[in-house]
């Protein structure tokens, strides 16, 4: 029916998730708060074209760190695009972060992330995959040199 928010031809899922921790220590019999605490938090909607296996996703992403001397913010979005052949069995996805940093209310870095991966699922029960990342940081400061790397992933997993 049109208009419908989820259906045999499109799925929609929206998705919240909120992490709050306190770090400590222990010494020996004695434990020691250290007083740092992490806050992250995710935003994301995914909308799914279910006859062409397509995914669209769009999120965005805080992460919020109070530590003895520093506090550092960083927040950005992310999009990324999955489809699917051949019954599913072969996936592939191409994604994009961007994430500004902020130290003590000072801008810190800027980072681009350009992800591209794939995965094959063979006998029902064997994944094999390769995942090809590029990042990009510019920070700000003298001292704090901008730099670009790449990293490659194979990977093979079984599901029992």
């Amino acid at each position: 029916m049109p208009g419908d928010i989820q259906s045999k031809e499109k799925k929609q899922n929206l998705n919240l998730n909120l992490v709050y921790q306190i770090a400590g220590g222990s010494y020996g019999t004695s434990t020691v708060a250290s007083g740092t605490k992490f806050y992250n938090g995710n935003l994301a909607y995914s909308y799914l074209i279910v006859p062409k296996s397509i995914t669209l996703t769009g999120a965005c992403n805080a992460n919020y760190s109070l530590l003895a001397e520093t506090n550092t913010f960083t927040v950005g979005p992310t999009l990324s695009l999955t489809k699917g052949f051949k019954e599913n069995k072969i996936k592939s996805t191409v994604s994009s972060s961007w994430n500004k940093s902020f130290v003590n209310g000072d801008g810190g870095s800027r980072v681009l992330n350009l992800r591209v991966s794939g995965g094959y699922v063979f006998r029902k029960k064997h994944n094999i995959g390769l995942s090809l990342i590029t990042l990009n940081r510019n920070r700000s400061g003298e001292n704090q040199p901008s730099f670009t790397e790449f990293t490659g992933t194979l990977s093979y997993s079984y599901n029992f």
